[in-house]
């Protein structure tokens, strides 16, 4: 009896079991990864693909590094929290700030140049280059909603509790349409910005502050201490 399961010449029980069996692995094989790919809500898996919930890039995790060593602020950043309100039940957070005990949330930082004009309103964030609108998929603007909206609701003393959230850009910028109550600045400016207005933001008592920055380290999935 011919063996070769590779001579298509010839047909036996042999070839036809092979095939078979190699056509179930297929897919099984296919099936496992639609299943990692859009179902799959393990913690692993989305810490391997934190893409998915939120992005921080080596730009911005230098400058956060930097200001956390700044004694006037604390910083908690690199947050990735298990968040009921996000599509994808997980939200990455950037980093928020705390100055005189008023909260600031940071998003990832925007490649822009001089020249552009940022555009921000209730539906996205998008630069507009060389006369040609652009997403940004670093910066998407339901991950910051979702992020907003359990900081709102679970860590914060209230959900009427006033904080900011400040869109930041890498470079100043030509034109900035926005539509929102968010602060946008840059790399350069935002500090400064943070010091000449926090007093139009609500005050986080002493005992508040610390259960807000011990519960952000206990659900950080990343285990991230906050930099005082």
């Amino acid at each position: 009896m011919d063996y070769n399961v590779w001579d298509f010449t010839t047909v036996n029980a042999v070839k036809i079991t092979f095939w078979v069996l190699a056509l179930v692995l297929i897919l099984v094989f296919i099936v496992v990864l639609i299943w990692r790919i859009f179902f799959d809500k393990n913690k692993n898996n989305l810490i391997t693909n934190s893409k998915n919930v939120g992005s921080i890039d080596k730009e911005f995790d230098k400058l956060i590094d930097g200001l956390s060593k700044n004694k006037d602020f604390e910083v908690i950043y690199n947050i990735l929290i298990k968040n009921k309100y996000a599509k994808l039940n997980h939200s990455l957070i950037p980093a928020i700030i705390i100055y005189k005990n008023r909260v600031f949330l940071i998003s990832n930082m925007i490649k822009n140049s001089i020249n552009d004009e940022l555009i921000l309103n209730s539906k996205e964030i998008a630069l507009i280059h060389n006369n040609k609108k652009k997403a940004i998929k670093d910066v998407q603007l339901h991950w910051y909603n979702e992020i907003i909206k359990i900081l709102r609701n679970d860590f914060l003393p209230s959900d009427k509790f006033k904080f900011e959230f400040v869109v930041l850009l890498k470079n100043d910028i030509k034109k900035v349409t926005n539509e929102t109550t968010f602060m946008v600045s840059n790399s350069i400016d935002f500090i400064e910005e943070i010091e000449n207005n926090y007093e139009n933001y609500d005050e986080l008592s002493f005992n508040d502050k610390l259960k807000f920055i011990e519960r952000m380290q206990k659900e950080n999935l990343y285990k991230i201490r906050a930099r005082r």
